[in-house]
């Protein structure tokens, strides 16, 4: 029997297409991993991403006889997912990988931990990962969500949400996020995921998904804020200085940018834990604190009154500094400049001041320090704000301190990278025993096994001692401009603060106040 050819060439695309269609190229994605499928019932369904998609893989890329029957509904379906997330038939190799794991890694809303990598070379995924990853003492969303400024990827963003829509947190917490609530796009999400070669598809596919889900979550979440904002007017003051920080920001990211950069650095430091990225950064840091002190009006700082033993006095005016944004940024760069060794007590004080400070790391912090200088308050009077918890463990004291003096100088000297300070004698008239006599009363015994006696005083007096702090020798940096008859408070070899005349300081940490 003679067959025409162009019966022979339909057969052929016939076939050819079948297979094609039963096995499309994206299947790739599993790795030959056999995704074994709820039945065509999910798979058909479109009622669960989660469920739908993992079954659509299965029976599209390893389909029963069921599968192949339905194939053309299956398509259908799939093409409708495409749609909703933002997908291409390469994505689809992501969903493919992704439905081929385990159903306990699937159901992550988290990737792996971003130890040691650099803030500021994170991709769309790795700053998901970073965010959504709420382990480990250095967690802090909102300052992690801040650091990146206006370079937060809609992935991040994704993940910050996430947590603040957390069932632990609460309506402060909501006005730090809401501007990322309004802004949240997720189209824009889906192109990020599909751009970010680098890393796996299963991951790709976690982010898109999670940010698909966001929207319904976001849904949810207005709803309790419009519920908030009726229940008390607190709530509704909150959202309006969450929305007039965020204005703020928006300029502080164009005229500051040198600054945020710097912070930014600062953190890949921190974060990376390279000797390399800290190379150099003592005399940045040095220059941006002493710009940024140059900028704090002196009243504020005057504002602070010693207290009878100037026990918080140092720490409370370096805490001055963080209630300033442009202060908080140089402070905190300068501090984790100092990482690796022993801090000088500037930057103690100052860990001191910052580690339970939400300051001003961007606009989220800010708009909790907002809100903690409102004055707001519940017209419940039995209930309270809640405010989220800060603890930034990299910020701390690092040990106390010993040596260093108060009081008007005498005398100034440069020595080398030194600068040695004596203080102006202040004589002071004190009462004294001038006879003694032991007694066989035996009142402790010391550590070494030493016996102490009590001691009677016989004859009483006065006599003038010396009250001055002893000479010190301080770091040249902390000393320019110093000169004698300016009073100063130094600790071990740092100027804390200097003082031309009581009240107002002139010099904050080195740095000149204007």
């Amino acid at each position: 029997m003679k067959i025409s050819a162009a019966w022979i060439v339909c057969v052929t695309v016939s076939v050819g297409g079948a297979a094609r269609a039963a096995v499309p190229a994206w299947c790739s994605g599993t790795k030959g991993e056999r995704v074994d499928f709820n039945g065509l019932e999910h798979a058909l369904s479109g009622d669960s991403v989660f469920d739908s998609v993992h079954d659509l893989v299965g029976a599209l890329c390893k389909p029963d006889e069921d599968a192949k029957a339905k194939h053309a509904e299956l398509e259908a379906q799939r093409k409708a997912w495409s749609e909703k997330l933002g997908m291409n038939d390469a994505d689809w190799a992501d969903a493919a990988e992704w439905s081929a794991a385990m159903a306990s890694m699937r159901g992550n809303t988290s990737l792996g931990r971003q130890d040691k990598k650099r803030w500021s070379a994170m991709s769309p995924v790795d700053q998901f990962a970073l965010l959504g990853n709420d382990i480990g003492q250095n967690y802090d969303a909102a300052y992690m969500a801040d650091a990146f400024a206006d370079k937060l990827s809609e992935s991040g963003r994704a993940a910050y949400l996430d947590h603040c829509l957390g069932s632990n947190e609460h309506e402060v917490t909501w006005a730090m996020c809401q501007g990322d609530a309004d802004a949240y796009d997720f189209k824009k999400l889906a192109a990020e995921v599909s751009a970010d070669k680098a890393q796996s598809g299963f991951d790709r596919f976690l982010v898109r998904l999670n940010g698909y889900r966001l929207k319904e979550k976001l849904a949810e979440h207005a709803a309790k804020v419009k519920a908030a904002k009726a229940s008390d007017p607190a709530y509704g003051k909150m959202f309006e200085v969450a929305e007039a920080t965020r204005k703020t920001w928006t300029g502080l990211w164009r005229t500051d940018a040198a600054l945020l950069d710097l912070a930014l650095t600062m953190d890949d430091a921190r974060a990376t834990e390279s000797r390399k990225a800290f190379e150099g950064c003592d005399e940045k840091t040095w220059a941006a604190w002493k710009a940024a002190i140059g900028g704090i009006p002196a009243k504020r700082f005057a504002a602070v009154q010693p207290d009878e033993y100037r026990v918080h006095y140092l720490t409370d005016l370096v805490a001055v500094v963080g209630t300033d944004p442009k202060g908080y940024l140089a402070a905190s760069a300068m501090y984790t400049c100092g990482a690796g060794g022993k801090r000088d007590p500037l930057l103690r004080y100052i860990g001191e001041a910052f580690q339970r400070w939400s300051g001003y790391r961007g606009p989220r912090t800010a708009t909790m320090t907002a809100i903690l200088g409102a004055g707001l308050e519940l017209d419940d009077r039995s209930a309270k704000i809640d405010y989220p918890s800060v603890d930034r463990e990299w910020f701390e004291r690092n040990g106390g301190s010993s040596g260093g003096g108060n009081g008007p100088l005498s005398a100034v000297k440069a020595q080398g990278d030194k600068v040695h300070f004596e203080f102006a004698a202040k004589m002071e008239k004190i009462s004294v025993c001038l006879q003694t006599r032991r007694t066989n009363h035996l009142t402790a015994i010391r550590s070494d096994g030493t016996l102490v006696y009590q001691v009677d005083c016989l004859k009483e007096g006065t006599q003038m001692v010396n009250r001055a702090s002893q000479p010190v020798d301080v770091k040249a940096r902390y000393a320019v401009g110093v000169h004698a008859g300016q009073s100063v408070d130094v600790v071990e070899d740092a100027v804390i603060a200097v003082w031309s005349k009581p009240g107002v300081p002139v010099m904050i940490g080195g740095a000149p106040v204007k």
